[in-house]
């Protein structure tokens, strides 16, 4: 499996964006598609409305909707 997604990785670009448009910043999105993939957990961080929580994530898809 890891050598299909080698294959995948190398052969697929995703350019979500218009022509045009400033690029959205997006630092974790390799890391999380890279989880979802090779079906690995990850530790985040985040701010709720009860404060600050670091769950363990187990992602199962990578979706990008409109560029987001």
């Amino acid at each position: 499996m890891r050598d299909q997604a080698a294959v995948v990785s190398e052969r697929f670009l995703l350019d979500p964006l218009g022509w045009y448009r400033r690029k959205d910043l997006a630092p974790f999105v390799k890391v999380v598609a890279t989880a979802a993939w090779e079906q690995k957990q990850l530790s985040i961080r985040y701010e709720s409305w009860k404060g600050v929580v670091d769950p363990v994530v187990s992602p199962l898809a990578f979706v990008l909707k409109a560029g987001s």
